[in-house]
């Protein structure tokens, strides 16, 4: 049964939409600062003697965003997110290369978190 009620879809659009932007915040960000850590120490060989603090917070910042990117794929993989349009699963088939972007539309019924809509509604 759908949903058309614009009122009613708004918060849980938000959500999904804010769901989507953290997994692929988080992936960008754990990247980034591998990328960062491996370049510095390429060029600056003497940094790899800085303090053990710094390196445990720069690897648990890693694998901080690393699992809450992993939880988020493992939620729309198995159809924990569901679309507040139709109540099916949001994001079980992904375009392009699996697990680096979340589409912002339903799999199932074509609604876009993004802009409060389905394919041929005005």
């Amino acid at each position: 049964m759908y949903c058309r009620d614009p009122v009613l879809l708004a918060p849980p659009s938000r959500l999904i939409n804010r769901l989507r932007h953290v997994a692929q915040a988080s992936l960008l960000a754990s990247v980034l600062l591998f990328v960062a850590v491996a370049a510095t120490l390429s060029i600056f060989p003497s940094a790899a003697r800085m303090p053990a603090t710094v390196g445990y917070l720069l690897v648990s910042l890693t694998g901080v965003f690393g699992i809450a990117w992993l939880a988020l794929v493992i939620a729309f993989q198995n159809g924990i997110v569901k679309c507040p349009c139709c109540g099916g699963c949001f994001a079980r088939r992904q375009v392009g290369i699996p697990w680096l972007w979340f589409p912002s539309r339903c799999d199932e019924c074509g609604y876009d978190v993004s802009t409060g809509h389905r394919e041929g509604d005005f």
